[in-house]
């Protein structure tokens, strides 16, 4: 294990919230021996605080250049009685920033070989059970508890995450879908949609063909639909339906997802809502965004996107609420 201490008071994160903390690179070993990162974000303080584990979605770029990640560090976020931690992707490739923080991913930008060799929703879920184990024995300063924000790719695997942790209190999950498989995703709503009988069949056959090959031959060096979706991780997203276990989920969680998101229908959405009521659970609770896209920044104006933002996360922590 190696830790380093470092300054978040870098490009993007220069305000004083940011320099109010400091920040541990925490590095621990995966079962296989390759490096996994920890990054802790925590105020100075000498009393024992929660975890708040965000997890960004699937684009091979550093976590914190996530949608509204850098709205979750202490300080910045309006509170800073917890501790940020991230569970960082393998080897992700850093974008050219923009003056104005922004950046922008084109079909040039390679992701590393690290990040396709790693970047699975199975092995991303091992990754975060594995850093939680790492804070159990180490983290001093944790009181015990942890929720959990993620989205689209961090949905999932914040599902199975929450499912798996005893120390989760609550979770807020979102743009995922959940109640549909991701192959049926594009068989019905996306790449085989409102077409003629006779070319729907010969879409579906074609589609199931490629999907055929990526689940039998779950390989890294071969993508599909973008550098960062390789056959491996395709192979470990296209049939999962976390209605499955969500359902058995005990603590509270709130999923949300917009009406407009163009890579994942909400229709996937709506049919989580409907399982999980039909269920009977009272734990869940559901947010239909109208107009939202594939991002709380998605469609919607900064201030209505900042105060969706502010009513989710502040959601989060009252399941932190005896």
């Amino acid at each position: 294990m190696r830790i380093t201490v470092i300054s978040v008071c870098l490009f993007l994160l220069s305000t004083k919230a940011f320099c109010d903390n400091h920040t541990q690179n925490i590095h621990v070993a995966r079962i296989d021996g390759s490096d996994l990162l920890i990054e802790v974000t925590k105020p100075e303080s000498s009393k024992k605080i929660p975890i708040l584990l965000a997890i960004d979605g699937s684009l091979c770029t550093p976590s914190r250049l996530g949608s509204l990640m850098d709205t979750f560090i202490p300080g910045q976020s309006g509170r800073d009685d917890y501790a940020l931690v991230i569970v960082e992707k393998p080897s992700p490739s850093m974008p050219l920033i923009e003056k104005d923080g922004s950046f922008s991913i084109g079909p040039e930008f390679i992701c590393s070989a690290d990040f396709k060799k790693y970047y699975a929703i199975d092995q991303r879920v091992l990754d975060h059970l594995r850093a939680i184990q790492h804070l159990r024995k180490h983290a001093e300063w944790w009181d015990g508890r942890i929720i959990v924000w993620g989205f689209s790719d961090g949905g999932k695997i914040g599902s199975q995450v929450i499912a798996y942790t005893p120390e989760v209190r609550g979770a807020v999950l979102g743009g995922f879908g959940g109640g549909i498989s991701m192959a049926d995703d594009f068989r019905d709503y996306f790449i085989c949609k409102n077409m003629l009988t006779a070319q729907r069949n010969k879409c579906l056959a074609e589609l199931n063909i490629q999907f055929d090959d990526i689940m039998q031959n779950p390989r890294t060096d071969k993508t599909w639909n973008g550098d960062a979706n390789t056959y491996k991780v395709w192979a470990s997203r296209l049939l999962l339906i976390e209605t499955n276990i969500l359902k058995d989920v005990k603590v509270p969680f709130l999923v949300f997802h917009g009406t407009e998101d163009q890579s994942v229908p909400v229709e996937s959405a709506r049919e989580l809502n409907k399982q999980l009521s039909l269920s009977g659970i009272s734990n869940f609770t559901y947010r239909e965004i109208q107009g939202m896209g594939h991002s709380l920044l998605s469609n919607l104006p900064k201030d209505e996107s900042q105060k969706l933002r502010n009513e989710l996360f502040n959601w989060l922590f009252q399941t932190l609420e005896p």
